[in-house]
């Protein structure tokens, strides 16, 4: 990988990572941030040179998060990319649908998912990115939670 370091929310396995594939821009890194914040910050200070930011949400509307930390700055977009979001609900090996009691995520996967979490009643326990919650319910191997993300078992098929 080259030196060039592209910003962006979520772990190897996030619908940002799966952004920068899209992209194809093989002489980058991808750098993981928890929050837009902090994305903002390195892009402003030249750690990075750019950031993959989700701005609309054909599902819930504007990511807020996103839109808040952009106001205290004077970035350019260069592209804008549509990515399809195709969540999956992901638990411990030999888990079924009816052990979940508590379903993880991004607060945004959490919010388009808002009926199907109703419909089974579901705990809901935000995490700071949807691969991250992914991650951590394999850590955890406990049948009872799950994780709403995308589907990056691949990149975590070395847990449990």
């Amino acid at each position: 990988m080259g030196s060039t370091y592209i910003a962006g929310h979520g772990q190897i396995g996030s619908y940002t990572y799966q952004a920068f594939n899209k992209l194809g821009i093989h002489d980058a890194t991808f750098k993981s941030f928890d929050n837009f914040e902090d994305i903002c910050l390195a892009l402003d200070k030249g750690q990075v040179k750019y950031a993959l930011i989700p701005t609309k949400n054909t599902a819930i509307g504007p990511v807020i998060p996103a839109h808040e930390a952009l106001k205290k700055y004077d970035f350019i977009e260069i592209e804008n990319l549509d990515l399809p979001i195709q969540h999956v609900l992901i638990g411990a090996k030999g888990s079924t649908l009816k052990d979940v009691k508590t379903v993880t995520s991004y607060q945004v996967a959490l919010d388009q998912c808002k009926k199907a979490i109703a419909t089974y009643n579901w705990e809901v326990k935000q995490h700071l990115d949807t691969a991250g919650a992914v991650r951590y319910v394999l850590e955890q191997q406990d049948p009872t939670l799950a994780a709403i993300g995308p589907n990056c078992l691949e990149v975590y098929s070395h847990i449990g």
